[in-house]
């Protein structure tokens, strides 16, 4: 491993898979709403297969195979980090739909049927819960793995790759439920779900800097060097 685990790092880890669980299972999929790459996936072959395959089940298929054989290339310590994420995020999915005793029955046990208010806060905790996982080694969802992997051999960025990836996987969602208004409110979900991710990664203090250095200035003597800096 080229950077040793600590064993510190599985306690935000945990936290992390959890928040995402709730995001997802208790605001996203109780309406029907898609998260985006393989959570969203998951959650499509929960809906189109016999009931007793489940979600959980689908999200481990999906993404532990693809973890294991990019070991090689992303190193074990993300490897290890990412699937102990995904691990906790399918238990949690689990035990809120079969163990706790939840109402589902109208909806979100939160906000009931309110799809915009499910694809606001379940987007921000699905965000919350996969920006921490990568702020701390690892990533939650296997398809921006494949994205990494795959993309610049395709000729595209990460960032349109998973574009490219959620259109298919919404378009297919509006064909199985016959509507576009799941598919519309998932883009919601997962554009507020993106921006929460590049808070909790990036900080809110994020800016850049510009430096040029120059003897060309007029108001300076000829010989003199002038740097400026700007945020």
């Amino acid at each position: 491993m080229k950077n040793k685990i600590r064993p510190i790092q599985f306690i935000p880890l945990f936290f992390a898979g959890f928040i995402n669980a709730v995001g997802v299972t208790l605001f996203l999929t109780p309406v029907q709403l898609f998260d985006s790459g393989f959570s969203g996936t998951a959650f499509l072959l929960d809906v189109i297969t016999p009931p007793y395959l489940v979600m959980s089940m689908f999200l481990v298929v999906l993404n532990v195979p693809l973890f294991l054989l990019a070991a090689r290339r992303l190193g074990w310590t993300f490897v290890i980090c990412s699937l102990f994420g995904v691990g906790v995020y399918a238990g949690f999915s689990l035990l809120f739909h079969t163990v706790l005793p939840i109402d589902f029955s109208a909806g979100s046990p939160i906000v009931g049927e309110d799809m915009l208010l499910a694809a606001l806060f379940g987007g921000f905790l699905s965000g919350v819960g996969s920006g921490m996982v990568i702020r701390f080694g690892g990533a939650i969802d296997g398809a921006e793995v494949l994205a990494v992997l795959h993309a610049k051999r395709l000729g595209l960025s990460v960032g349109n790759f998973m574009m490219i990836y959620n259109v298919i996987l919404y378009s297919i969602a509006a064909l199985v439920f016959r509507s576009w208004i799941i598919p519309l409110y998932s883009v919601v979900a997962y554009a507020v779900g993106n921006k929460t991710i590049d808070f909790v990664v990036d900080g809110f203090d994020r800016g850049n800097s510009v430096f040029i250095v120059t003897e060309k200035n007029p108001i300076l003597p000829r010989n003199s060097a002038l740097c400026w800096g700007g945020a």
